[in-house]
């Protein structure tokens, strides 16, 4: 009875038969799909450990980094360290400062903002921008947040996909003398043009001291997890 059915309206019979079809080619492709996502590789690629301890002034996106805070004290740390299973760790510092551009490094953000009418554009669309830009370039100086990192988050640099010119070696980095340099927002994907930071080779002073840059490092803040605890002009924020 059921075959004869199917004979009586051809037309109706394909229609099914073809959506039918279609249905199970979908739920073919997303079950495909998901057997082969793979979450470490994922998470990999997006976090460098399975767990994360930070000062509760930097916990949220709307509160703002207290350099003085408590919340994890050197007994913390310790205990942290004492935890069974505990394969490595690391620490990350960072400090709001006022910094001196080089020479190389004021040229290229000069260069970047005056080239196709780009300043004038940026005068009209983003003032603070545009104001940033002239109080950088009539100061040589820029709001900088400099990082200190060592463990884990230290070696994070060295692996594939972090570097985006240069070449690590924490050997020589550890001697004192060199200095990660973050890139702009962007500057990962390499296929468009970004604001300029200083460039490999480059002499950046700090503390009275100067530092060779050892290379260039994706977004450390979106690498790491880290919440923006302060907001400053994109022109006159630059990370060391």
């Amino acid at each position: 009875m059921a075959l004869s059915n199917l004979g009586r309206n051809k037309k109706r019979t394909f229609t099914v038969i073809c959506s039918l079809t279609l249905g199970l080619v979908l739920l073919t492709c997303i079950n495909a799909k998901n057997a082969s996502f793979d979450i470490d590789k994922y998470m990999s690629d997006t976090v460098i450990s399975d767990f994360e301890v930070k000062d509760s002034s930097i916990a949220s996106n709307f509160s703002t980094y207290d350099p003085r805070g408590t919340t994890i004290s050197d007994q913390l740390v310790s205990q942290i360290r004492g935890l069974d299973g505990l394969e490595d760790t690391g620490r990350l510092y960072s400090q709001v400062l006022t910094h001196r551009l080089g020479e190389s490094a004021l040229e290229n953000i000069r260069a970047y903002y005056n080239a196709d009418d780009r300043l004038p554009y940026i005068e009209q669309v983003d003032p603070g921008l545009a104001e940033a830009y002239h109080e950088a370039m009539d100061s040589g100086e820029c709001t900088a947040i400099l990082y200190g990192t060592d463990g884990l988050v230290l070696d994070t640099f060295a692996s594939q996909g972090y570097m985006i010119d240069g070449t690590f070696d924490k050997e020589r980095f550890l001697s004192g003398d060199y200095v990660l340099v973050e890139a702009s927002s962007g500057a990962e994907y390499g296929d468009s043009e970004t604001q300029p930071t200083y460039a490999v080779g480059d002499r950046v002073e700090l503390g009275g001291k100067e530092y060779e840059v050892m290379g260039i490092v994706k977004n450390i803040r979106a690498s790491l997890l880290i919440p923006y605890s302060s907001s400053a002009g994109s022109l006159s924020s630059h990370r060391l």
